[in-house]
């Protein structure tokens, strides 16, 4: 497979950026917006996560403290419109 030439790459990313914004969630408020966001996902749209269990309305597990959690805004609404996690693990933590 032939590399993208850098111009290529740097013309999509100027143009990612024209409608959305990439952020670290690093407080609180960041995490609870992404883990409601997941919720409206896996749970509403796609039914992987059963909801009567999570009345709070956030998708959670134990492996969201030993994460690093990404999110992608949506400029003009200002909403989130995806997220991804990077969950880091040491010898005491197994993976997802």
């Amino acid at each position: 497979m032939k590399a993208k030439p850098r111009a290529e790459i740097a013309s999509r990313w100027r143009n990612f950026e024209r409608f959305f914004t990439l952020s670290l969630a690093t407080t609180a408020t960041e995490r609870e917006a992404v883990y409601r966001f997941r919720y409206r996902m896996f749970c509403e749209k796609l039914g992987f996560v059963e909801t009567h269990s999570l009345i709070d309305r956030c998708e959670t597990d134990d492996f969201d403290e030993h994460s690093v959690h990404c999110y992608v805004t949506h400029r003009a609404s200002g909403r989130i419109a995806g997220c991804v996690r990077l969950v880091t693990v040491s010898a005491s933590t197994d993976m997802p």
